[in-house]
C-alpha cells in the first residue's frame, strides 16, 4: 500500500510539473479549469535554514500572480499573496501544518484560504508541494483552493551546510475550483 502511495504522490509530482513548465503557448492560466487560474512566482524564506533533520522553522512567503482567468469574476487578471507559518520542516520532508493565505486582486478584491491539507515531494533534491484548502471569505468563498508550487534551489548541498537552506523560489499555479 506504501508503494502504491508513493507511485501515485510521484506521478502527482511529474503532472504537477508538466502544468508549471507546459511548453509554448500554453500558459498556468489555461492548464486547469475552475472559478479562477492563475500561475505565479513565489519566494520562500526560512528560519532557521533547512537542514536535514526536522526542526521548528517559521517560513514567510511573498507572491505575484498572474495572467489570472476567471470564469465569474473576469476582471480579476493578477494579484499578490503573502504567508507566514511555523512547521517542523525540513530538506526531505515536514508539514507546514494548517495556514492562511491573503490574495489580494487587481480589481482591489481580495480572497482569504485556510490551506490545511499538504502534500510535500521531494524528487530530485527539489520541492513539489500541494496544498489544499477551501477560501473562508472574500471574492470565491466557499470555492475549493489548490496551491501548487515547484520550489528550487540551486544549492543542493546547503541541507548540509551550518545554516541550511534560507531560500527558495519557483513558479506555483492557484486554482480557485
Amino acid at each position: 500500500m506504501l508503494k502504491r502511495l508513493v507511485a501515485r504522490l510521484s506521478a502527482l509530482g511529474l503532472l504537477v510539473s508538466g502544468l508549471l513548465f507546459a511548453g509554448p503557448g500554453v500558459t498556468g492560466a489555461s492548464a486547469l479549469p475552475g472559478d479562477l487560474t492563475c500561475p505565479a512566482l513565489q519566494t520562500v524564506t526560512y528560519n532557521p535554514g533547512l537542514s536535514l533533520l526536522p526542526q521548528p522553522v517559521s517560513f514567510s512567503s511573498n507572491l505575484v500572480l498572474g495572467p489570472c482567468v476567471s470564469l465569474t469574476q473576469p476582471s480579476i487578471t493578477g494579484g499578490t499573496g503573502s504567508f507566514q507559518g511555523t512547521g517542523p520542516l525540513s530538506c526531505v520532508g515536514g508539514s507546514p501544518g494548517a495556514f492562511n493565505i491573503v490574495y489580494n486582486w487587481n480589481d482591489g478584491s481580495s480572497s482569504t484560504v485556510r490551506y490545511t491539507l499538504t502534500i510535500d515531494l521531494k524528487p530530485g533534491g527539489q520541492t513539489v508541494i500541494t496544498t489544499l484548502g477551501t477560501v473562508i471569505s472574500g471574492v470565491f468563498v466557499g470555492d475549493t483552493a489548490s496551491h501548487t508550487t515547484l520550489a528550487i534551489t540551486t544549492d543542493l548541498l546547503g541541507c548540509l551546510s551550518p545554516g541550511g537552506i534560507t531560500s527558495v523560489s519557483g513558479p506555483i499555479v492557484v486554482t480557485f475550483l
